[in-house]
């Protein structure tokens, strides 16, 4: 790893972000060895260290992570809501109970039919999703302009990792725990308002090395 200070990279169009969140910290490296190897070039990959005080500061952080991009991936949320869903996301997940870090990562879909290929034939196989699922799932994320491929590494990260024995239990199970393995936003924008926002939050960064 390769120390640095604040997050040196310039966004660009071609990008998506995602963010693993410290309860996984131990199979960072798995995951994004399992990223970089489907049609996908995994360009950064950053231990960030927002600087908080306080444990509330770390909630606040947390919560505005997802609020950043929020209203640009779904306009008719009700934020007053999203924010106590999200204060009982950091408790079951057991975010307060972990390291004040996460892995942030950039990475850009080269092949988007070898990775839909790849991914899909995963989903029949291995967990048992139909055609007619896997269409209608394409069809309503291309019909709100959102990357697909992005949303699809996403679930399968997910999928593949979600049953981790170093995980601490969750509150429905570890499969319904899945969304604490790997969050993206939905959309192009809302990647690039995401980054934005850990940009200019303060923080420290220590370069991944994969």
């Amino acid at each position: 790893m390769s120390k640095g200070v604040i997050l040196d990279v310039l966004w660009k169009k071609s990008y998506s972000i995602g963010i693993l969140w410290s309860p996984i910290a131990h199979r960072w490296l798995d995951i994004l060895r399992d990223i970089n190897k489907e049609g996908v070039i995994l360009h950064h990959a950053y231990e960030y260290r927002p600087i908080c005080n306080s444990t509330i500061e770390w909630q606040n952080f947390v919560i505005n992570c997802y609020l950043s991009h929020e209203k640009l991936d779904n306009p008719a949320v009700d934020l007053n809501s999203k924010i106590q869903k999200l204060y009982r996301k950091i408790n079951h997940e057991h975010l307060n109970q972990f390291p004040q870090h996460l892995c942030v990562v950039l990475i850009e879909v080269k092949e988007p039919k070898k990775v839909e290929d790849i991914i899909c034939t995963e989903l029949r196989e291995k967990w048992g999703y139909t055609d007619e699922r896997i269409v209608k799932n394409k069809e309503g994320l291309i019909r709100k302009n959102c990357p697909y491929e992005l949303n699809l590494i996403k679930d399968i990260i997910r999928k593949r990792f979600h049953d981790d024995k170093e995980l601490l239990p969750y509150t429905k199970g570890a499969y319904a725990g899945r969304k604490r393995i790997m969050h993206t936003p939905v959309s192009h924008e809302g990647c690039q308002a995401l980054f934005d926002f850990l940009l200019n939050y303060p923080h420290n960064v220590t370069t991944i090395k994969t």
